[in-house]
């Protein structure tokens, strides 16, 4: 007779079909145990007679995609027959099966056999491992969690158990996609995932529903939201993995070709295109004063000549790094073209854009690039910088300008300096 301590045998159950529980639970025979007990001690109390319209709608549909988990599929007819219909003549008949069923687990599967699960709460807020994609489950229900982390293994997981919890992850952390139930105890997830597409930043983080509802309407509702698929409950494991697979996928594919479309290739600092697109922005809502400051690389030229264009691609690509590394968060900065960059940001007055600038050409003095032939390369670098003033400047473009002619005159003047108020 099968020991019911043994995590790898089950016992045999008159109301549950084991078999098509471990397809939807990856075969895991300690999973599927640990979620009977978890489903015990949510229901076995369970009662909807004084419970409201909404509180029955929530709990039945969630009762049904938890039946079907289990391989419960009396309880999981039942539950569909009330969802559908919103018959509550049904309600004897799904207390009778869930009784069944509670008693049945109690009964083969005692509470000392369910292995303390250390997985849940380590993976609560876990930091991301390596690259791994960060796939952000948003379920309220306990033993859809557990299932989800144990399918969903490959990935870096977070949980959050109501539409708050999903929706402040989603403003502080870096999540790749995020699978949202849409029967959620406080925002429902169509309202979920509409505020996470409110946020440009977020527009497309690709979200995939998880339902028990089949219907059209539904459906078509989570579309509508934002939501880019869905998955039904109960769960079959290789159908989810392979639709998480394919939109995290296309989402880094997406990534990679708006990062080339927008990044200059030598550099990875913005490109010409996406500078302008970016500072038309900038330029419209200034907080501070705002400074445009044009940057080019002394006799770049003369390297490229002298060493070829292998010690010119580093220096421009040391320059860069210094520029990013030197400048403010604040900055938008870009190359143009060739040796010349350039930089728009908000200071508080014109001391601090001064020595924000100076800050970064004495950074920039300091780089020393060894060539080939095993010579030594120092780089300067002039600078122009023009404050804004709607006096003067009739928009970006006169802005830019009057920066580059206060760079012409750093060049004119001996290079290796900057020039303001030109």
């Amino acid at each position: 007779m099968p020991n019911p301590e043994d995590s790898t045998v089950l016992p045999s159950f008159a109301t549950l079909d084991v078999q098509a529980a471990l397809s939807h639970l990856g075969g895991s025979a300690q999973l599927y145990r640990s979620v009977l007990r978890q489903f015990y001690d949510e229901y076995h109390a369970f009662n909807l007679d004084h419970a409201d319209e909404k509180q029955r709608r929530y709990a039945i549909h969630t009762l049904k995609g938890l039946s079907g988990n289990i391989g419960a599929f009396e309880l999981y007819a039942i539950t569909s027959q009330i969802d559908a219909t919103a018959d509550h003549a049904l309600l004897p008949r799904l207390h009778d099966a869930l009784e069944r069923v509670c008693s049945e687990i109690d009964r083969l599967i005692p509470p000392s056999a369910n292995p303390p699960n250390e997985t849940k709460s380590a993976l609560k807020g876990a930091e991301p491992l390596c690259d791994l994609p960060t796939v952000l489950i948003v379920e309220d229900a306990q033993s859809n969690v557990d299932i989800l982390l144990q399918l969903l293994r490959p990935y870096t997981l977070l949980v959050a158990m109501c539409g708050a919890d999903a929706l402040a992850y989603v403003g502080s952390r870096k999540v790749d996609l995020v699978l949202l139930d849409i029967m959620l105890p406080d925002i429902d997830g169509y309202g979920v995932c509409a505020e996470i597409k409110s946020d440009p930043q977020n527009a497309d983080l690709p979200v995939i529903f998880l339902t028990a509802k089949t219907d059209e309407a539904s459906l078509e509702k989570a579309y509508d939201v934002g939501g880019v698929d869905y998955v039904t409950k109960p769960f079959r494991p290789k159908e989810l993995l392979a639709r998480v697979r394919t939109h995290i996928r296309l989402k880094k594919t997406i990534e990679h070709l708006e990062y080339i479309a927008s990044h200059d290739s030598m550099t990875g600092l913005y490109n010409r295109h996406k500078f302008f697109e970016l500072a038309l922005i900038r330029f419209e809502q200034p907080v501070q004063p705002l400074y445009a400051v044009m940057l080019d690389i002394d006799f770049f030229k003369r390297i490229n000549d002298t060493f070829g264009h292998a010690a010119g691609d580093e220096a421009l690509k040391a320059f860069a790094h210094v520029l990013h590394k030197e400048s403010p968060p604040s900055a938008l900065i870009a190359r143009l073209g060739g040796e010349e960059f350039v930089w728009l940001d908000s200071f508080a007055n014109d001391d601090e854009a001064i020595l924000a600038v100076e800050a970064v050409r004495e950074a920039t003095s300091a780089i020393k690039i060894l060539t080939s032939q095993g010579e030594t390369i120092r780089l300067n670098v002039s600078a122009g910088i023009a404050r804004y003033d709607p006096a003067r400047h009739y928009g970006l473009d006169t802005l830019l300008l009057q920066a580059d002619r206060c760079l012409y005159k750093a060049k004119t003047s001996g290079r290796d300096r900057s020039a303001f108020r030109c």
